[in-house]
């Protein structure tokens, strides 16, 4: 029987006996005619036999070549088989729910307030959760890097490649000072903005982003002079005149300094959306499989607010804005 290396060599063997030429091969594998010379060296070493003869540029199966590529086929289909059962084996055994959560939001207040429920229904599993910059990492990164779920921020309820579950939403408002010339207006437009210096969420949030796309949209690159977190410093500074900044519906109703500036809904309107995604839910591990669908059952089961993560009977009130 081959030992595991000369296993993973033969497509190698298979793609080179069927160009006869190591640069075609070489091009078809992407790799240099060196590696593919020591994969076929060591298959050789590990069978005892050669498996190839040169014939001018072109390469020649031997006899025992010949033979063994009727067998080699039958290996490497096994060998795809086999790993492809282990990893389904080792998905279905894990007990980690492994969530990346985007960076600017506090995953205490969010995941948190889910897995509690989660948990009595599935004690068997645990939490494993890592917070990312969005302006460093794709959806496809984390799930390259092992985590099976993403929760993040978006001016889209989809992403192209992945599945998307829509956790919760919220409309952007104009945040201005109550002596600004549009503080009176029901709507405005974003380009009427255009002049304006802004107060922005931290550059690695996937909201200074999302803000960010949309003033270019409306035709203009913003004047941001200050980037700070937290709505309620933002809004803030816009109470103080020190600029405009943008802020969701859930911080328009709840933030302190509300008499003392106008929050001034955008047209058309720029909603942002938290969601929960995955490559594909039936490639899940058993864990991520069951979070996945225990959120999707709460979803269902009890629409989320404007602005709310969580909205089953059991959730905790959460006054803090989820998209910071």
């Amino acid at each position: 029987m081959l030992n595991s290396c000369a296993v993973k060599y033969l497509e190698d063997f298979i793609v080179l006996s069927e160009t006869g030429n190591y640069q075609k091969a070489c091009d078809i594998l992407y790799m240099s005619k060196t590696t593919l010379s020591n994969h076929i060296r060591s298959l050789e070493t590990e069978l005892g036999q050669k498996l190839f003869t040169q014939s001018g540029h072109q390469v020649v199966l031997t006899k025992f070549g010949s033979f063994f590529l009727e067998y080699a086929g039958q290996f490497a289909e096994l060998d795809l088989r086999y790993e492809t059962a282990k990893a389904a084996w080792v998905k279905e055994l894990a007990t980690e729910v492994r969530i990346a959560v985007s960076i600017h939001m506090s995953f205490r207040q969010m995941v948190n307030q889910l897995w509690e429920q989660f948990s009595r229904k599935y004690p068997q599993y645990h939490l494993s959760t890592f917070e990312y910059q969005a302006d460093l990492l794709s959806s496809e990164d984390l799930f390259s890097m092992g985590y099976e779920l993403d929760l993040g921020v978006s001016s889209s309820p989809e992403k192209p490649g992945v599945e998307s579950l829509v956790c919760a939403r919220s409309r952007l408002f104009a945040v201005l000072p109550l002596t600004h010339p549009l503080a009176g207006k029901s709507v405005i437009r974003l380009c009427e903005l255009s002049g304006e210096q802004f107060i922005f969420p931290p550059r690695e949030t996937a909201l200074h982003q999302i803000s960010l796309a949309f003033c270019r949209e409306a035709g203009f690159d913003p004047d941001i002079i200050f980037t700070m977190r937290g709505s309620s410093n933002r809004i803030e500074l816009a109470a103080c005149h020190a600029g405009v900044t943008l802020s969701t519906a859930h911080s328009a109703a709840e933030n302190e300094y509300k008499d003392q500036v106008a929050f001034v809904p955008l047209e058309p309107a720029a909603t942002i959306y938290l969601n929960l995604y995955c490559k594909n839910e039936e490639t899940l591990s058993a864990p991520a499989r069951a979070f996945l669908r225990y959120t999707k059952q709460m979803q269902e089961s009890t629409p989320p607010a404007e602005g709310t993560f969580y909205n089953g009977p059991e959730a905790a009130e959460n006054e803090n804005d989820l998209f910071e």
